[in-house]
């Protein structure tokens, strides 16, 4: 994993809990490294919204041809997903 976005993310958390600027230090890091982990497998909304961006890439061209930049495309559908509230009981399409 890499140590720029453990950074990234546990600067995140302590901003968010302690202010911008503040210092992060190993622990702060190890609990961010937790929480990427806690995502290492992804929803099944997760799955839907960035094998949707997929096809939309692969056969409705909204891909650049540059598969490291379509990847992070579908990431970034999939993180949105992650972070969406939850659909009530009955309204997705499982």
């Amino acid at each position: 994993m890499s140590d720029d976005m453990v950074e990234r993310v546990a600067r995140a958390i302590v901003e968010r809990a302690c202010g911008k600027g503040a210092p992060i230090d190993a622990e702060d890091m190890a609990i961010a490294r937790a929480a990427i982990e806690a995502m290492r497998t992804p929803t099944e909304a997760m799955k839907v919204n960035g094998g949707l961006k997929a096809e939309a890439m692969m056969f409705e061209g909204e891909g650049t041809g540059f598969i490291f930049e379509d990847m992070g495309a579908v990431f970034t559908c999939m993180i949105d997903a992650a972070l969406s509230p939850p659909l009530p009981v009955g309204e997705n399409n499982d």
